[in-house]
């Protein structure tokens, strides 16, 4: 049964959702857009993971964006991951204090999650394709 129908022939639902179209989104002005672009700065794929990033930068760079690359260490990268996401942070902070209106972070990471990023193992089947994950 097409889930569109149900809606259809709902008109408690259509009455709700009709609210929800009619009021506008309110338009966000930022006083500062920074975006920091992760990837891991020792990597069997580096030349594509740096290229990448280099791509994404680039791209929020014509946005007029503050734009950072930042290699993902070896050693201790978690710990120096969530510091330097920390000091961006702070920083925006102190820019948000000072301009008086909200400021972004956009963290872009581009690598892989486990040694063999584009399949991983679905039991009796075998490897099967990953689907990327966003969140913000």
């Amino acid at each position: 049964m097409d889930p569109l129908q149900n809606l259809a022939d709902d008109d408690e639902k259509k009455e709700y959702l009709a609210q929800g179209v009619e009021k506008p989104v309110p338009l966000v002005r930022y006083a500062a857009v920074k975006a920091l672009v992760l990837y891991w700065e020792n990597s069997d794929r580096l030349s594509e993971y740096r290229g990448e990033a280099r791509k994404v930068k680039s791209f929020f760079e014509k946005l007029n964006y503050e734009t950072e690359l930042y290699p993902i260490p070896d050693t201790n990268s978690q710990l120096a991951v969530h510091a330097f996401i920390a000091q961006q942070r702070l920083s925006l902070a102190d820019s948000m204090s000072i301009l008086g209106a909200p400021c972004l972070l956009i963290v872009h990471y581009g690598g892989h999650g486990d040694k063999d990023d584009d399949r991983h193992y679905a039991g009796p089947g075998g490897p099967q394709e990953r689907r990327a994950v966003w969140r913000a």
